[in-house]
């Protein structure tokens, strides 16, 4: 499962007429530490949230950050109800084909996410039993293409990772495929998870 993702911005195809505009419009998914999440006092932070407060620093403008799922990221930059959108979005050739995105900028692994003290070592360990996904990432893509090779039951799509990962704790899914990163979401010490 070692499928290469390159990540980047997602612009909207009309920002460079955001430089005439008073606010820079950026939508984010905010359950995706370390590039973007709520502190306690709702504020954005994050890598990607620092990276697009100096775009627009750099523009002359403000940034207002909008709270929006993952999947309406991509809608609202069609739409250009935002003028890019911040997530660690992995750039895929679906996704250029209606999406303009930055050059990527870090690289990262799909991964398994299975329970510490589960049966489910290896890919082979999944046949039959239900898997985990977050709806419109690559994890999905890749589970559906390889559904039928490595046996795996029902495919269900979440709306957060955090959702997710409380179903592979409680059993109700086998694993999680998901971008490796995620794993550094875990509070320090957990010992529940292992991402394979």
């Amino acid at each position: 499962m070692k499928s290469r993702l390159l990540a980047g911005l997602a612009l909207a195809a009309g920002l460079a007429t955001a430089a005439g505009a008073e606010t820079l419009r950026v939508g984010a998914y905010p359950s995706n530490p370390p590039w973007e999440f709520k502190n306690e006092q709702s504020e954005f932070e994050g890598f990607e949230v620092d990276l697009v407060k100096e775009i627009a620093a750099r523009m002359g403008r403000e940034v207002n950050i909008q709270d929006l799922g993952f999947q309406a990221l991509f809608a609202a930059t069609s739409s250009g109800r935002i003028d890019m959108a911040i997530s660690s979005i992995t750039i895929t050739d679906e996704r250029l084909q209606n999406q303009d995105f930055t050059q990527g900028y870090y690289d990262a692994d799909l991964a398994l996410g299975v329970r510490k003290d589960g049966d489910v070592a290896t890919l082979a360990d999944l046949e039959g039993e239900p898997v985990g996904v977050l709806s419109a990432s690559t994890g999905e893509k890749w589970a559906q293409a390889n559904q039928e090779e490595y046996g795996f039951g029902p495919i269900r799509g979440y709306t957060a990772y955090q959702q997710l990962l409380l179903d592979v704790q409680a059993g109700r899914v086998a694993a999680a495929i998901k971008r490796e990163i995620v794993r550094g979401r875990l509070k320090p010490g957990d010992r529940r998870w292992i991402a394979r």
